[in-house]
């Protein structure tokens, strides 16, 4: 059996109350057949999801050996967008046992709903040297696929959840890609992961000048299903690239957290889960002619030795082979102050899960004391 990493995971959608929810994502994770999951957190993508922090940490508790944790920036308070010291944040979520970083914020719908959260402001200065200095790796989402930008491209799904960014109120595609090369040519030692291919699956040439230009750079496997009806348009190029780059391309999934509602049921959850990984194993380890995500899909039938790299020892690598250790005290002490924070504040405008779920959590993490 290999070892495979999934290097991006989530936890959001499906409640049924904090036990279930955590036994159902084991499930989850026990049917897609892989050893380890990065659990990255977002509670930058609205202020409902003010738990993801405590969140994840308590799963990492639950499965020690098995889950790294990614804490994400939070930026609201009950009284609407307040951007706090990043790097100080940084600083205690690595005090508090993280294992790294994730943002989401260049994702348009974010950013713009962050007010136009720009990553080479000098208000995130300070903390990207410091991630660099330390190591620290960066799971960093950046732009969307280019069919988001126009109505008559953008998929029904992206519709559905509100992702079109036609209004003249997103950013424009290359806007965050300039931004983001801002960033990566300041901090050219960076452990930065780009998930989703940094959506340039339909540029084989670009995607190849990133890795050029910005040798720390590695991008992910996680679908944008688009990636893969991308990739079957010219698989030998694509075959060629992964050998290529083979120290550079990690392995991942987006499981965990298929719906931008927060409430995709979990037994769709885990079908989705389990199927996902298939398709990106069959991708990656045949040369078939297959269907995977309702299109064909053609196979790049890669060799063992570059499989490897991308299941689990270019994670291994930059990651670890095990997640560190929980602070417990100073995640209770975090989630106190959340806790404090929000029960102070007005909670009508909150999802009627999220409050609640902060509780649960505060609790569940009591019992690690």
């Amino acid at each position: 059996m290999r070892k495979i990493v999934d290097g991006h995971s989530h936890l959001h959608g499906g409640y049924t109350g904090l036990e279930a929810f955590y036994r159902d994502t084991e499930e989850l994770m026990e049917r897609t057949g892989c050893s380890q999951f990065v659990v990255a957190s977002v509670p930058q993508w609205n202020p409902e999801y003010i738990s993801q922090n405590p969140l994840t940490m308590l799963f990492k508790m639950r499965n020690p050996k098995k889950v790294f944790a990614y804490a994400g920036f939070d930026y609201y308070t009950p009284e609407g967008i307040c951007p706090k010291d990043f790097t100080g944040q940084v600083k205690r979520y690595m005090e508090m046992g993280y294992d790294g970083i994730k943002m989401i914020e260049m994702k348009p719908m974010i950013h713009r709903d962050l007010g136009k959260s720009w990553i080479s402001k000098p208000c995130y200065e300070e903390m990207f040297s410091y991630l660099e200095e330390k190591q620290i790796p960066l799971l960093m989402h950046v732009n969307d696929p280019e069919t988001f930008w126009s109505a008559d491209t953008c998929p029904d799904f992206a519709l559905q959840k509100g992702w079109l960014y036609d209004d003249g109120t997103y950013a424009e595609k290359e806007e965050i890609y300039q931004d983001t090369h801002k960033v990566l040519a300041a901090h050219p030692r960076l452990q930065v992961v780009l998930p989703h291919f940094y959506f340039l699956s339909d540029d084989i040439g670009r995607s190849k000048e990133v890795m050029e230009r910005f040798p720390n750079v590695r991008f992910d496997l996680t679908p944008g299903v688009e990636m893969y009806e991308n990739f079957t348009k010219i698989p030998d190029q694509w075959h060629d690239f992964f050998i290529k780059y083979a120290d550079r391309i990690l392995f991942g999934t987006d499981n965990g957290g298929l719906s931008g509602d927060g409430m995709t049921p979990m037994k769709e959850k885990i079908e989705y889960a389990e199927q996902n990984v298939k398709n990106i194993r069959h991708f990656l380890e045949t040369t078939d002619d297959f269907e995977g995500y309702g299109f064909p899909i053609k196979g790049i039938g890669l060799p063992d030795e570059v499989l490897e790299k991308i299941y689990h020892t270019n994670f291994e690598k930059m990651t670890g082979m095990e997640p560190v250790d929980v602070q417990v005290d100073q995640v209770l002490e975090y989630t106190e102050e959340l806790v404090e924070l929000y029960r102070r504040g007005n909670r009508m405008k909150y999802h009627e899960i999220s409050y609640p779920l902060l509780l649960e959590v505060y609790e569940g993490l009591k019992k690690y004391r």
